[in-house]
């Protein structure tokens, strides 16, 4: 612990104490005069880049920043609804009734009736349609042709044969069995007994977000196309193809996912520019309002990239107001801004629920080898890094969790004493690599230890294979610095050679994503905006998966099977739901997809005179920002 503002207290690296803390201050007359003078308004900074889309279908559109404009201008309108208490319920201001029907084939049907007084942004009234519509629309094969996922359906009964990849001169119309429209606001979807794999749908421990479908406004993002309703499921007009969402849809210049005109949610975005990474978001005044009634009150959110390096200074002469999710060398510099009398500043602190890792190809390249990953792992002193980068407001995380997960927080002792503690340990690199046939060196002759050249082994084909690795990072990003200061060198020292290239963060996630690259590691981080942990189509090694769900190109099926394992737990049965995450994650810890480098304490520094804002690990700023208001 570093302050007494801070809540991470670690005792033998396994115990873990958390307190939740605000510190309240004041900015002072000009925050009040400008409340005052009618402009309530935030100016929030991100230290992730804007990329040149809204939508999360594509990869590279799926970052936080994105993200977090997505979320305040299109959600909040599904069936059901994420609560400040970190529930998920029935969102009593879009449903008015519905049923949930067992079938005999072992589906379940959910029947919604939507209430008749919700509009998008532009005033058309938000239908039935627009949820089935849309749900045809992601998972048709036409939007796979785009290049965007087509699996976020995957559960719905009939999905592989609608969403399955067109034979030449198939133009025929596709039914979706699991969908169907009744009247202009009621619809229907029924979730098959079993995936595509074979594998139950039922029971599911978060059974509820199975509804969890958002709607589109079609008359902008399918113009013309209407929604027929047939005994053989639902299905789009025949005028929909290709060619027709490449014009409203995909065209840079006008397609809605690069310009998006109509929303649903709490705010619309006024102005959006991806070379500046700025962006203006402004209250929807056709909203209705969220679950509980309230409607938001800030009035506009300014988001401006800030970079890490000079995010203080931005901070510190006003150019932004808003930063959250602020860990690590930051910490302590806006501390003391926020600490100063009459600095108007406040600050609310909370546990991460994600953690910065490097990220490994495994579908090519030296990173596709276990003993490979495993030996980057023992030459990686990830205390000392966590330590650096963390400025001791964080620790070393050991598999897929965040240090805010219950999980983690109940089972700690357990998943300790079941894993493989990666300590530093060179000589323990060095035995996996020559145990995986790394003796060699570019001759064909004994590898020479210290030499600072690449280890070689041969191949099933006979040839040599260096030990070199072609590593994308981020500029300007410390977790990248500190790879290149701690990690590569001592790679070197065992023989294995680190390539670095730098480029901006929307270029690692297309060069991550793609099905051909010449990189097989990465640097980022994953976060989880609620408790939902779902890693089955994250190792779906499935061809529809590979680059959209599963970006590691991962084929492991005894990892895919423990992930599909904790699918199938009965809602509210957590002891069960603790043993198969335990399971998951040891298993995870031994084959590493990533290398975990730390988790974090969060911090969010905002306007002393913001009220009501109460942000908790799986309710961020763009969550709790709708119930706050500045006074």
């Amino acid at each position: 612990m570093k302050r007494t503002g801070g809540i991470i207290a670690i005792v033998l690296s396994i115990i873990l104490l958390v307190l939740f803390t605000s510190c309240p201050g004041d900015r002072g007359a000009q925050q009040a005069d400008a409340v005052q003078g009618g402009a309530t308004q935030i100016n929030f900074g991100s230290t992730t880049q804007m990329v040149n889309w809204l939508h999360t279908g594509w990869p590279a559109g799926n970052n936080a920043v994105n993200n977090d404009i997505i979320n305040l201008t299109r959600g909040h309108m599904s069936p059901i609804a994420f609560t400040r208490d970190e529930q998920w319920i029935i969102n009593p201001q879009v449903v008015s009734n519905h049923t949930i029907t067992n079938n005999p084939d072992g589906s379940r049907t959910y029947r919604i009736e939507l209430h008749r007084d919700l509009r998008w942004s532009d005033g058309n009234p938000i239908t039935a349609a627009d949820f089935i519509g849309s749900t045809l629309m992601h998972n048709s094969p036409e939007w796979r042709e785009l290049g965007a996922a087509a699996t976020g359906g995957n559960r719905i009964l009939g999905h592989p044969e609608f969403s399955a990849v067109r034979a030449a001169g198939d133009t025929a119309p596709r039914h979706f069995r699991g969908l169907r429209m009744y009247d202009n606001y009621t619809f229907s979807i029924t979730i098959a007994a079993t995936d595509a794999s074979g594998n139950p749908n039922f029971p599911y421990f978060f059974e509820m977000t199975y509804i969890d479908v958002w709607p589109y406004p079609i008359h902008v993002w399918m113009p013309g196309v209407t929604v027929i309703d047939t005994p053989q499921g639902a299905r789009l007009s025949d005028n929909y193809n290709i060619d027709l969402i490449r014009r409203s849809v995909d065209d840079p210049q006008t397609g809605q996912r690069w310009q998006p005109t109509v929303f649903s949610g709490p705010y619309v975005v006024t102005n959006f520019d991806t070379i500046t990474s700025s962006a203006v978001l402004d209250l929807n005044p056709n909203f209705k309002a969220l679950y509980d009634g309230h409607k938001p009150q800030i009035q506009r959110i300014t988001v401006q990239h800030t970079p890490q390096p000079v995010q203080v200074d931005m901070f510190a002469t006003d150019q932004v107001n808003f930063l959250a999710g602020i860990g690590g060398q930051n910490v302590d510099p806006l501390l003391d801004i926020s600490e100063v009398a009459n600095s108007g500043v406040s600050y609310a602190t909370y546990l991460r629920a994600g953690y910065g890792h490097i990220h490994f190809r495994h579908d090519f390249s030296p990173t596709s080898r276990q003993p490979v990953r495993q030996a980057i792992a023992f030459i990686a002193d990830r205390e000392e890094f966590a330590r650096q980068f963390t400025f001791g407001y964080g620790a070393v995380g050991h598999g897929m969790y965040g240090l805010a997960f219950q999980e983690y927080q109940r089972n700690s002792r357990t998943l300790y004493n079941r894993i493989i503690q990666y300590h530093f340990n060179p000589a323990r690199a060095t035995e996996l690599l020559v145990g995986d046939g790394w003796t060699l060196n570019a001759d064909g002759g004994p590898y020479v230890v210290g030499s600072g050249l690449p280890r070689h082994r041969r191949n099933a084909q006979g040839a040599l294979e260096p030990l070199i690795i072609n590593w994308f990072a981020t500029v300007d990003n410390r977790v990248a610095d500190l790879i290149a200061a701690l990690i590569v060198p001592e790679a070197a020292r065992v023989g294995i050679i680190i390539n670095q290239t730098s480029g901006d963060f929307p270029t690692l996630q297309r060069e991550m994503a793609a099905r051909v690259t010449e990189y097989s590691m990465f640097n980022l981080a994953t976060s989880w905006a609620t408790p939902l942990f779902a890693p089955w189509d994250t190792f779906n090694p499935d061809d529809a998966y590979l680059g959209t769900s599963n970006t590691t190109y991962m084929n492991d099926p005894v990892l895919h099977g423990l992930a599909v394992a904790l699918r199938t737990v009965p809602p509210g049965d957590t002891a069960e739901w603790d043993r198969r995450w335990l399971d998951f994650q040891v298993h995870w810890n031994a084959v590493l997809p990533q290398l975990p480098l730390y988790s974090d304490e969060y911090f969010d520094f905002h306007p002393a005179n913001l009220a009501n804002y109460n942000p908790t690990p799986f309710s961020a700023w763009r969550q709790s920002i709708l119930w706050a208001n500045l006074r």
